[in-house]
């Protein structure tokens, strides 16, 4: 039975042992006499790739996954602020206790997700990979590594438009809202459900969303003024942004933006280095981080794959601006990446090669919505 973790440290050390130290192949060979492997040295080395580009997985702080279950403030029951305030109480009397005040608070769900990358190959391949022009089997296994990554990377920021079914959830849907919750926004009203949450019956979990339409027509030029306003209303939400996630077209527009304004201060550069926990880097001792721009301080951190808050993009447009509290936002990791391994005596008498996957175990989570914004809709 697996252990309960306090730590992503602790679950590394248990699922990898020095496999994190050392990236010889030689120290983990497959042999005749293996059958149905799981190989360490693999999946550590998907997981360091995960945890150190510049993707929005490493933008997000880690924990382990201990319940399906959370509950989130939506309301502090007070009815207006300042308050609390009391007068001196008078020699003779004492002055009562004030009545206490219950928070409204909200139960989400959200099981672990399985998300699996595999290849296969006959015998013949294998055999024929050591010479002509094949591809050799140790480069089949890096290549689906490397896909392994970029899907599981692109779940994390794929488009409010498209439920998360059996992928992990993502940040666009994270910062979403009830207003959202329209086909005027998106193709279907139920699309931003989350977490079990339906959110066109409510707005306990809204973000803040600055949207203008699905249509062609709706989208419009990036200027600061837009993506002042969203940051504006994530810090008067309560929100802190740590770090901001959008693409690459987006940040080199927002860069002339800012150049043509002469605003060199605003935007600068940084390194940006991933945490979880209390721990800087991937790891103690191993120096890891990736030069961003930032804007006031927040890094921005460009993803690959995070074209639009709907499921096709329009013509001209450019990601969403998306604004992360990481303090409230985080992956929460049931199994780091795995790497198993069949032999041909896994797969019958009749069996011809081998077959190898990836996978990893885990979930988004969200504990404060407020504190989230995206600007979309833009060219």
């Amino acid at each position: 039975m697996k252990p309960l973790f306090k730590s992503i440290k602790e679950m590394e050390s248990y699922f990898y042992g020095d496999s994190l130290k050392t990236f010889a192949k030689a120290d983990a060979n497959v042999i005749t006499t293996s059958t149905g492997i799981a190989n360490r040295l693999y999946g550590a080395r998907a997981w360091v790739q995960w945890n150190v580009e510049a993707n929005a997985f490493a933008a997000l702080p880690k924990e382990p996954f201990t319940k399906s279950g959370w509950k989130i403030e939506t309301a502090s029951g007070e009815s207006a602020f300042p308050s609390g305030g009391q007068a001196e109480a008078a020699t003779t009397t004492l002055t009562a206790i004030p009545d206490t005040i219950l928070p409204t608070y909200t139960a989400l769900y959200g099981s672990p997700k399985k998300v699996l990358h595999a290849w296969g190959a006959s015998d013949f391949a294998i055999h024929q990979g050591n010479y002509d022009d094949n591809l050799a089997l140790e480069q089949t296994i890096e290549s689906r590594g490397k896909a392994h990554v970029r899907a599981m990377s692109a779940y994390l920021i794929q488009d409010v438009d498209t439920p998360a079914s059996n992928g992990f959830e993502s940040v666009d849907r994270v910062a979403s809202c009830q207003a959202e919750a329209s086909t005027t926004y998106l193709s279907a009203a139920g699309d931003p459900d989350q977490f079990s949450y339906d959110r066109s019956a409510g707005t306990a979990i809204d973000a803040q969303v600055d949207q203008n339409g699905k249509v062609d027509a709706s989208l419009r030029d990036l200027t600061v003024n837009l993506i002042d306003t969203v940051y504006q209303k994530v810090i008067k939400a309560g929100g802190k942004p740590k770090v901001i996630l959008t693409g690459y077209e987006t940040v080199r527009i927002w860069s002339q933006l800012l150049e043509s304004m002469r605003l060199y201060d605003v935007m600068g550069k940084a390194l940006f280095v991933p945490r979880y926990n209390e721990a800087e880097g991937y790891a103690p001792g191993v120096d890891a981080g990736f030069a961003v721009a930032t804007y006031y301080g927040i890094p921005i951190i460009p993803c690959q794959d995070y074209d639009s808050s709907i499921a096709t993009a329009r013509t001209g447009e450019v990601a969403p601006v998306t604004f992360l509290d990481t303090d409230y936002v985080r992956f929460a990791v049931e199994t780091p990446t795995q790497y198993y391994e069949t032999e041909k005596s896994d797969q019958g008498s009749l069996g011809q090669g081998k077959k190898g996957w990836y996978e990893t175990w885990g979930e988004l989570r969200c504990y404060n919505f407020a504190a989230q914004g995206k600007l979309r809709d833009i060219k």
